[in-house]
């Protein structure tokens, strides 16, 4: 799989689950990443009523760290081309001479996730 492809599909199924859960959980009280204000002792609240407060969203980072394949490769007709991929299992055959190199890479994305907007009252 492409790199742009992993990250894409990681961060939209993460939000997904999010979205999903505060619906279910919402069922039971439960709130799921809620807006927010912070005060000054640096404690979370869910605002009691709208008003001139401040409201946060989070931005939270997802971390990722890959395993991914950088391979140089030679086909019969001499053209030559480098492909990096996210490791998965298995394999393929082809008829084309390889060289190839696994890394790690690590980084981080910063995200808002869906929040749910609630007051108390």
């Amino acid at each position: 799989m492409d790199i742009s492809e992993f990250i894409k599909e990681t961060i939209k199924e993460v939000s997904d689950g999010v979205f999903q859960a505060s619906i279910h959980c919402s069922q039971s009280g439960v709130i799921v990443n809620p807006t927010i204000t912070v005060e000054e002792n640096g404690e979370y609240y869910i605002p009691v009523k709208p008003s001139s407060v401040a409201m946060q969203r989070r931005v939270q980072k997802i971390d990722f760290d890959i395993a991914v394949e950088a391979t140089e490769t030679e086909q019969r007709n001499g053209q030559a081309g480098v492909s990096i991929k996210v490791v998965s299992g298995g394999g393929s055959h082809s008829k084309e001479s390889k060289n190839t190199t696994i890394s790690r890479i690590c980084f981080s994305i910063p995200v808002c996730l869906p929040t749910q907007d609630c007051f108390d009252e």
